[in-house]
């Protein structure tokens, strides 16, 4: 799942001095800040948030911490290390077994087997590459074999790629599909259409093949009246081709939350006829809720209105945004034993989010747990450091008043040093640091 090696994360929270705060009582979307900072550095890989936004789960891989987290403080609000996935309602999630978001009480004691977790999109249905659980009658049923179910809106059926259409209760086969199993599968908007992967289009009703595509990657625009699959824009209706862009046959396209732009390949572009708008790195991306900026793996944040990269995010994976667009989570994968399994989820925000004090988090010794500057006559007594690259921590003093950290560029061994509130300055690797 992480693709980038990133030799450091600077594990770090922190308030900017002299910010003036907003009056709203939620973050300020990224889109419209003029600084987005880094505010939480929690272990473990980034799950995503809640559909809502209120949460944010956090899974350290063998089970042996993890969390959901509240997005309004940025602090651990249950443990879950076994956390997979959110209700659609963001009341509930499932780890090992059905939990109360409010509460943290056990609703229903299943545990599926198999993997990749996912509630249908009315919420009847919790689903893994495995089983299928019917979440109100609590009954377990096997999936077809090599199946991973896509639901349609309505919870009512369910698609395997490369085999064919069924019905979630009963079990039984409605219509077969072809194409490729490495391909996927996505209904429209609507529920009345599916579009299989390496195969083409169907009419749910009646079974139809309507046409044919090779793109692997189907995925249907937000009024369902385009179709991407590979470089090819399609119209599901007639089956004629929009227009055709430069991506290859495995390529999944993403449509911005009102369907004015496409991303795909290394491009974005505009919906309507393919005109090119800007370049950008190739990997995973997702756009914020009001579609002003675009999130790419590896790359970082860009304005869509510009093209402009608003924040570079090397090495940063599974990138996500809360449901208002004031967070973004990022994953990272760190060198082995920096932490608990080298994973990180790194939590962004406008610098003018009203959040509390930060705590300073870090990991590589013992008694790292919180760090904190020394006293300071001001009311801003977090710091942070701005380098070219991450860093990770490393030790700090017995006062707490130096913190020693790695530098990432090329693994060098140089150090870098905060002390107190006042400046950070080059010493050798082998110096020790005295409280």
């Amino acid at each position: 799942m992480k693709r980038g090696l990133l030799v450091g994360v600077l594990l770090v929270m922190f308030v900017g001095a002299g910010l003036p705060v907003t009056a709203q009582t939620g973050p300020r979307p990224l889109s419209e800040a003029g600084d987005i900072t880094l505010r939480a550095v929690l272990p473990g890989e980034c799950r995503g948030f809640s559909p809502d936004g209120r949460w944010l789960g956090v899974v350290v891989p063998g089970g042996t911490a993890g969390g959901v987290y509240a997005t309004e403080t940025l602090t651990q609000r249950l443990f879950a290390p076994a956390f997979q996935a959110f209700t659609p309602d963001s009341t509930r999630y499932y780890g090992d077994g059905l939990f109360d978001l409010t509460s943290g009480q056990l609703v229903a004691s299943v545990i599926l087997e198999g993997g990749g977790a996912a509630f249908s999109p009315d919420g009847g249905w919790l689903t893994t590459d495995a089983q299928r659980y019917e979440v109100a009658a609590r009954r377990i049923s096997a999936n077809p074999a090599g199946c991973t179910p896509v639901f349609d809106p309505a919870g009512t059926l369910f698609a395997c790629a490369g085999d064919g259409v069924y019905d979630p209760i009963s079990g039984e086969s409605r219509f077969p599909l072809g194409g490729a199993p490495e391909g996927t599968v996505a209904f429209s908007p609507d529920g009345s259409l599916l579009a299989a992967g390496g195969d083409g289009l169907y009419v749910v009703a009646s079974g139809e093949r309507r046409f044919a595509f090779a793109g692997l990657q189907p995925v249907f625009s937000p009024d369902g009246e385009r179709l991407a699959a590979g470089g090819t824009v399609y119209d599901p209706d007639s089956g004629d081709v929009r227009y055709t862009l430069a991506a290859s046959a495995a390529d999944r396209a993403t449509f911005s939350p009102g369907g004015s732009l496409i991303a795909t390949g290394t491009g974005v572009f505009d919906a309507r006829d393919g005109t090119f708008l800007f370049e950008i790195p190739p990997g995973a991306r997702r756009f914020s809720p009001d579609g002003m900026l675009l999130a790419v793996d590896n790359g970082g944040l860009y304005e869509t209105n510009t093209g402009a990269l608003r924040l570079a995010l090397p090495g940063a994976s599974g990138l996500s945004f809360s449901a208002d667009g004031g967070l973004l989570a990022a994953g990272y994968l760190l060198p082995e034993g920096s932490v608990p399994q080298n994973y990180v989820c790194a939590v962004y925000a406008s610098a003018r989010t009203r959040l509390p004090p930060a705590t300073r988090y870090g990991w590589g010794s013992a008694t790292s747990a919180a760090i904190r500057t020394a006293p300071s006559d001001s009311a801003d007594i977090f710091r942070s450091i701005t380098t070219p690259t991450p860093l990770f921590f490393s030790a700090a003093s017995a006062n707490g008043g130096w913190l020693r950290i790695g530098y990432a560029a090329g693994l060098r061994s140089d150090l870098w040093v905060w002390r107190g509130a006042v400046a950070i300055e080059y010493l050798p690797p082998d110096l020790v640091i005295v409280p």
